[in-house]
């Protein structure tokens, strides 16, 4: 029987100003999630940034003559939904599921071949690429913080972790497989049965793949950059940092209702590039 490959997520500390640079030039891409956020907005969602705390705060701040939303810090619980509380191993059986290529088809897609954990948990690609080469439509989105996401997906078309988890699965363009086949391979492996039986008193089950692999995610949070600390109150070395945070929302706001406006903060305080952009960018 085959045993359980592990593998080593790589210190994303010592990340090259190039690659930051890299990840801000993603930036662009969140213009997506903006327009996609409408529904959010449309949906009555406005709702879910007041149980973020901080994060929705209708407190304002002054920057050059501008009004800013003052954006709080992340929550210092991690949100988990009743039927799916975290613990260390079920964490730990979730983190090898997201680095097994035996997920795809072909064994060797895993989630973390689209949401790499070098490139800031997401895909430095323009658009992800997924079994034998074929391209999807947009680019992976970046795990991080999206613990407190209300929805999955570029499109929402998820509404939870859990579910989002165990999509790409059977995605023709992602990892082509079925769900029935990655657990009948999964069965095979000793190892993974054991942990099953350990985690869940049962065998494996793609239930149980994606409630593992969303309790891993949940633990990818984004707490100590730059601009976390700079909402903490922090002195920080990077004098313009408030300054960029109103570029950033004139920028993104500029074409959008006020409406839209008013839940710019949530759209940074969740998306760890917009909360890592202010950390370099000279205004």
């Amino acid at each position: 029987m085959d045993s359980i490959l592990v593998f080593k997520q790589k210190n994303t500390a010592t990340r090259s100003r190039g690659d930051e640079e890299m990840n801000t030039r993603r930036l662009v891409g969140t213009g997506a999630w903006v327009g996609g956020i409408v529904g959010f907005v449309l949906m009555g969602a406005i709702g879910f940034g007041h149980e973020l705390g901080h994060a929705a705060s209708t407190n304002i701040m002054t920057v050059d003559g501008q009004m800013v939303p003052d954006i709080g810090p992340l929550p210092t619980a991690i949100p988990q939904p009743a039927t799916n509380l975290n613990y260390a191993a079920k964490i730990s059986l979730g983190r090898q599921l997201y680095f097994d290529g035996r997920l795809s088809k072909n064994n060797a897609i895993s989630c973390a071949f689209c949401h790499n954990p070098v490139a800031g948990f997401a895909d430095p690609n323009q658009t992800s690429v997924g079994v034998v080469g074929k391209r999807g439509g947009r680019q992976a989105p970046t795990v991080y913080n999206t613990a407190f996401n209300p929805f999955q997906f570029w499109d929402g078309r998820a509404g939870s972790l859990e579910e989002q988890a165990i999509g790409p699965i059977h995605n023709p363009i992602e990892m082509a497989e079925t769900h029935e086949n990655v657990v009948k391979k999964l069965s095979q492996i000793k190892g993974y049965q054991d942990q099953f039986q350990a985690t869940f008193g049962t065998g494996v089950s793609i239930q149980g793949i994606g409630e593992a692999i969303a309790a891993y995610e949940r633990t990818v949070i984004s707490t100590n950059s730059a601009f976390d600390k700079f909402v903490l109150g922090e002195p920080q070395p990077w004098t313009n940092l408030p300054r960029g945070v109103w570029q950033f929302l004139k920028a993104k706001g500029a074409a959008l209702p006020a409406i839209m406006v008013q839940i710019l903060p949530i759209i940074i305080f969740i998306t760890p590039e917009c909360r890592r952009s202010a950390q370099w960018k000279k205004i």
